[in-house]
């Protein structure tokens, strides 16, 4: 891992020249270089008498900045049956599962099929030894760096609150976050905290555009590991919700998965949702109806609507202030008293070690029949309390004017301690609770289940209880 780590080009001094011309593989200062006719600067003197014998140099270490890195995959995507190595570009894309939609350009395909894998990363100007991480999802047609590398998002979530920003490239401009793409998001993620300090409490997922649904993706289906999340004019899946059309039309484009019926996953995991009213790509119908979805939840939000923004000005803007601010004191979950997680092994890819099967204390998730599976379960071991929220509504002018739709935490209810699990099972074969983490190690478990079909719930100390169908009391 780590195989290469190279200094890359400075942002460019304003948002549009950022966003239009960027320098997508770190080619800014190279470009420069060719301007002035004198590229000495990239220079360097080698011995062939090293290369003969095979010498190495390790990459200068860097401590702040910008920069890009390269981690060695153990994955790689065949081009075609004959050429299964799949090394190397290639810039058609070799298709993936997401074609729900009618616009070539959104379905899903990955570019970098090789075992060395780009992705951008920032260091703040002032690294602490256990430092915040905030992944960054790019959009589609875009690349790593289309959105890190700008010097107002670098300084309002890198520099101000501490944070190693890093953005995976996800195999392409368009892998859509599941897949090989999700794939790649969970090795660079690796990769990071392999190679720097993190503080695994506080671990954040953000995107712009299809950034966004995969910010969505990635919070739901792993609660456990995010400390929250923040999203610019994404969508949960089907671009036509809330539009009329969507009683017998979906447009989920490259989408594997419409995220809409799993935001109460999201029960510990607050996040803000940034959109604009004039969005041509991500519509606002569909932004107000996954709003209205949190509404109707426990989740703690905060939804963002300008409404004279369109898809690209957030980007145009490059002023991040309100979202850095509701993401500074994001700090994980570990344990809660109650979860709810529901998940569908097609969202998954056993192949590429891609299941999603765990959330916080509940683990080996296996439904039972095709389609998905949800727990809703309250443990009451460690005592604890039942978060609540309140909702309420803001008005602001930064960059341009936003009202807002909110829920924040109020009066939780508190839970006495107790050797009790109680709550409903869907579509579920078998799960284990963990004794530790529940504080039910070595004692006499009282449940209260209720479930559409038999599952067995099993205890990670040994113990298990196989339940019938229905509403289901006893002692394990």
């Amino acid at each position: 891992r780590g195989v290469n780590e190279q200094a890359a080009a400075q942002p460019s001094n304003t948002a549009l020249t950022t966003l239009l011309t960027s320098g997508g593989f770190f080619e800014d200062l190279q470009a420069a270089a060719l301007q002035r006719k004198d590229i000495s600067p990239f220079s360097a003197t080698v011995a062939v008498a090293d290369l003969e014998r095979g010498a190495t140099r390790a990459a200068p270490a860097v401590t702040e900045g910008f920069h890009e890195r390269v981690y060695t995959s153990a994955w790689t995507v065949p081009r075609s049956a004959e050429e299964t190595t799949g090394e190397g570009v290639a810039p058609a894309g070799v298709p993936g599962r997401g074609t729900g939609g009618s616009v070539p350009a959104l379905t899903q395909n990955f570019v970098f099929l090789g075992r060395y894998q780009p992705y951008a990363i920032y260091l703040p100007k002032q690294l602490s030894n256990s430092a915040p991480l905030q992944m960054i999802f790019h959009g589609t047609g875009a690349v790593m760096s289309s959105q890190i590398n700008q010097i107002g998002f670098q300084q309002a979530f890198g520099d101000e609150l501490g944070r190693i920003l890093a953005s995976p490239m996800s195999r392409g401009p368009s892998g859509f976050g599941s897949d090989y793409s999700e794939r790649d998001i969970l090795d660079v993620m690796t990769d990071v905290q392999h190679n720097y300090a993190i503080d695994p409490e506080r671990i954040i997922a953000s995107g712009y555009s299809q950034g966004g649904y995969i910010s969505f993706r990635m919070s739901m289906l792993y609660p456990q590991v995010f400390a929250g999340f923040v999203e610019w004019v994404g969508v949960t899946g089907n671009r036509l919700r809330g539009n009329p059309a969507s009683t017998f039309l979906e447009l989920n484009a490259g989408a594997v998965g419409d995220l809409y019926d799993y935001i109460p996953n999201l029960r510990h995991v607050p996040g803000a949702m940034v959109h604009g009213a004039l969005d041509e790509l991500a519509p606002v119908l569909a932004a107000r109806a996954t709003a209205d979805a949190f509404l109707a939840s426990d989740n703690i939000f905060e939804w963002f609507l300008h409404p004279v923004a369109e898809h690209l000005s957030f980007l145009l803007f490059d002023d991040w202030r309100k979202e850095a601010l509701y993401s500074k004191d994001f700090k994980r979950v570990r344990n809660p008293a109650r979860i709810t997680y529901r998940t569908d092994p097609k969202l998954g890819n056993v192949m590429l070690g891609i299941r999603h099967d765990l959330a916080y204390w509940a683990s080996a998730i296996r439904t039972r029949d095709s389609g998905a599976g949800v727990l809703d379960l309250t443990n009451h071991g460690c005592g604890g309390a039942l978060p609540a929220g309140g909702v309420g509504k803001r008005q602001g002018i930064d960059p341009v004017p936003w009202i807002s739709d909110n829920r924040t935490p109020v009066n939780p209810r508190t839970l006495t301690a107790e050797a009790l699990l109680e709550g409903s099972l869907v579509n579920l074969k078998a799960l284990t609770i963990d004794t530790t983490k529940t504080c039910l190690a070595g004692k006499s478990v009282h449940y209260r289940i209720n479930s559409d079909g038999p599952v067995t719930l099993a205890l990670s100390d040994g113990r298990s209880v196989t339940l019938a169908a229905g509403a289901t009391e006893g002692m394990l």
